[in-house]
């Protein structure tokens, strides 16, 4: 078994934090939004879906390509353009929870010195493949504490 430099099973899971955040909330508080301008919890689930993809190509392009420049998420235009806010909660967390135990798989795969293998973040720095999986795994968990304070402010 190789080292494991982020906990794969914990990263995993982030699939079921997201369904525990929006478990039991009506339709009318996923598509609430607090202010114009401002994500409903749809949203930022959406804006969760979307992350997990483009992090899915962002670690085989590490893994396979050290020093490539990982591509970036105009996360607005995404949200807006997908109409993110039309989605469904089931078919989000389908693809979270399928995308996740993929990448899962392939982390739980690599070596010691793919962890510490470095592309260009699209802000010009250069990271490790740790830093992406950490990285993302704090965003998640950032947006999960955005979707629960939203939820016990909706209507």
């Amino acid at each position: 078994m190789t080292q494991q430099y982020v906990d794969t099973r914990a990263y995993e899971r982030l699939a079921d934090e997201a369904s525990a955040a929006v478990a039991g909330l009506a339709d009318t508080q996923l598509r609430w939004k607090p202010a114009p301008g401002k994500w409903s919890i749809l949203e930022i689930l959406s804006h969760l879906e979307d992350h997990t993809l483009a992090q899915a190509f962002r670690i085989r392009k590490l893994i396979s390509e050290p020093g490539a420049e990982l591509p970036s998420v105009n996360q607005d235009a995404w949200v807006e353009c997908l109409k993110a806010n039309q989605g469904q909660v089931a078919d989000i967390l389908s693809t979270i929870r399928a995308v996740l135990y993929s990448n899962a798989v392939v982390l739980r795969r690599v070596d010691a010195a793919d962890w510490q293998k470095t592309g260009i973040h699209p802000n010009g720095n250069p990271v490790t493949l740790t830093d992406v999986v950490q990285g993302f795994v704090n965003h998640v968990h950032h947006h999960l504490q955005q979707i629960r304070e939203l939820a016990s402010k909706a209507p």
